[in-house]
């Protein structure tokens, strides 16, 4: 990836990322009344007091922060140690740790802080090979369809369909 591409990533996508919340947020208030704010956390049984209330709008501010820290883990040649392209065993780690710690926070956000963050990683890096091949596979046969529908699509709309169809329909002599 070129820089000024990746500069490009490191605004974009926390821009985005921060309005998709902010949306997300808004519609959430709109329907309800109210955006949850968070004033306790569950941790195994015991439940810890937050000396404050946090409110869910914070998502808007700490989303974009998430989405900076992938696109610079994800893109920095230092952090991937791969440079002209060679393969480095760091980028699979690198991976690896992206989606386990994406499927963590997601899981965990489900199930609790205290379970989530080590459920969460392995299940993560578990599951990684599995969403890959679901992933490939669903991207082959959404190439193999569309292929397949653009050449169905040029059949139909080809003028030699039509002049046989119309000749058949008319009964006319070959020529």
């Amino acid at each position: 990836m070129n820089e000024s591409r990746r500069k490009a990533l490191l605004w974009r996508v926390p821009l985005v990322t921060a309005l998709l919340v902010a949306l997300f947020w808004g519609i959430y208030y709109l329907i309800t009344g109210s955006v949850p704010v968070v004033t306790s956390v569950q941790w195994e049984s015991k439940t810890i007091q937050i000396p404050f209330a946090i409110s869910r709008w914070t998502d808007v501010f700490f989303t974009p922060l998430w989405a900076f820290i992938l696109i610079v883990f994800s893109t920095d040649r230092r952090v991937l140690g791969c440079y002209k392209g060679e393969y480095s065993p760091r980028l699979d780690l690198v991976t690896v740790l992206i989606v386990g710690l994406t499927f963590g926070l997601l899981i965990g956000s489900f199930i609790g802080l205290g379970y989530g963050a080590f459920f969460g990683l392995f299940y993560g890096l578990l599951v990684e090979l599995f969403v890959v091949l679901v992933m490939v596979l669903l991207a082959a046969l959404t190439t193999v369809l569309g292929v397949g529908l653009i050449a169905i699509i040029k059949f139909i709309f080809s003028r030699s369909t039509w002049q046989t169809g119309w000749h058949w329909l008319i009964a006319a002599d070959k020529q």
